[in-house]
């Protein structure tokens, strides 16, 4: 479908830009496949689910904060909905 391609396409762009995203498999029709991110078929918890120690909030931050700068910046997109839940936390990254 319409919605699937669009979303493909915005992957490609994310990933062209250099900022953290899943890689696009494939798409058919209204399925759209990307890559899996975790570690030995354990899903990256999202944001919400990682107890952070404090010393790590300010660098976390950052990483979202320049990943968003990216995303507008590089790929001329905006993130409707940006949140914790939205955004995996894995090897000390936002994906």
């Amino acid at each position: 479908g319409v919605w699937a391609e669009k979303e493909a396409n915005n992957l490609r762009r994310i990933a062209r830009a250099g900022v953290p995203c899943p890689e696009f498999v494939a798409r058919k029709e209204h399925v759209l496949v990307m890559s899996f991110i975790g570690t030995d078929g354990v899903p990256a918890p999202q944001l919400r689910e990682v107890q952070l120690a404090r010393r790590s909030w300010p660098g976390v931050y950052a990483q979202v904060v320049n990943a968003m700068r990216g995303l507008f910046q590089q790929a001329r997109l905006v993130h409707a909905d940006l949140s914790e839940y939205n955004l995996l936390y894995h090897n000390r990254q936002i994906v």
